[in-house]
This record gives structure tokens, C-alpha cells and sequence, in this order.
């Protein structure tokens, strides 16, 4: 939305897909098991590295994220593996 791509640009589609292959990079390194909050933590804060980056749009954000539902994980919480576990 920002760059305004669509199938005509070619830079601006560009551009965005290599941003969001970025994401979707490092969403992937965040698995097993997997953690929704942790992914959403991931892609949030990378994709306002990446505005910063490649557009020159400081986004504000916060890496002190601390996950307060661990008990509630079905399959087990990660803990230590998860980027924002213990981030009081």
C-alpha cells in the first residue's frame, strides 16, 4: 500500500515481495514448535527494520515484548527458544 504496487510497477512489486520473502524467512527460523505470538512479534518488528531500511519510514517499535501466555500453549511453550520469553 505504501509503495502503491501492482502487476504494471515493477520496482514497487519488486521491492515488496523481497520484503515480505524476508519476513516469511524469518518467521520460518522461528518454528518448532510453532508460537503464534512469537511469529507476530517477529514480523512486526522486522517488517519496521525493513521500512526503515528500504523505504525511509521510521516505524516505532519495542523489543522488550514479554509473553505473559505461555500456560495457555496446547503444545508446550518454547520458553527460552521463543525471542520474547522472560522479557520482563
Amino acid at each position: 500500500m505504501i509503495l502503491g504496487a501492482a502487476c504494471p510497477k515493477d520496482k514497487e512489486t519488486s521491492l515488496t515481495m523481497h520484503i515480505i520473502s524476508q519476513v516469511i524467512e524469518s518467521i520460518a527460523r522461528e518454528t518448532v514448535p510453532c508460537c503464534c505470538k512469537n511469529f507476530m512479534g517477529t514480523a512486526l518488528v522486522l517488517s519496521c527494520k525493513l521500512a526503515n531500511e528500504h523505504l525511509e519510514i521510521n516505524l516505532p517499535y519495542d523489543l522488550n515484548i514479554n509473553c505473559e501466555d505461555s500456560h495457555h500453549h496446547p503444545y508446550g511453550c518454547r520458553k527460552t527458544k521463543f525471542s520474547y520469553y522472560g522479557n520482563a
